[in-house]
């Protein structure tokens, strides 16, 4: 299982990037969720903010994983209109504000597990 932890990081970063620089017409909205844009945004980044949290030690883990994800958000919105696409100073606020609530939400999960066990 540890080696399966880190090919989600890659999976979902890999999964960002796609989507990131992709034609907006080709990329799938949510027409349901609030924001559609922004919600977006924050979903997949806490889903990488979580999955980096869940790939190692939460003080490592999650330092790195908010470093990746600010790192990601940016490069993104720099990228995107040499692919058509234009930048959105708001997407990297959805996405920094995604990425710490998926690292929190792990951190909250694991400690609540932790005291429910009877581990700490």
């Amino acid at each position: 299982m540890k080696k399966l932890k880190p090919f989600f990081v890659v999976l979902l970063s890999s999964l960002i990037v796609l989507f990131s620089l992709e034609p907006a017409s080709e990329v799938p909205k949510l027409e349901w969720m609030l924001f559609a844009d922004k919600g977006e945004h924050f979903l997949a980044y806490a889903a990488l903010g979580g999955a980096w949290m869940l790939s190692g030690s939460w003080k490592k883990a999650g330092f790195r994983g908010l470093l990746w994800c600010l790192f990601l958000g940016v490069a993104m919105e720099v990228l995107q209109p040499y692919f058509g696409r234009t930048r959105d100073i708001l997407d990297v606020l959805a996405d920094a504000l995604g990425a710490l609530s998926g690292l929190m939400i792990v951190l909250l999960l694991r400690k609540l597990v932790r005291r429910t066990s009877g581990c700490g």
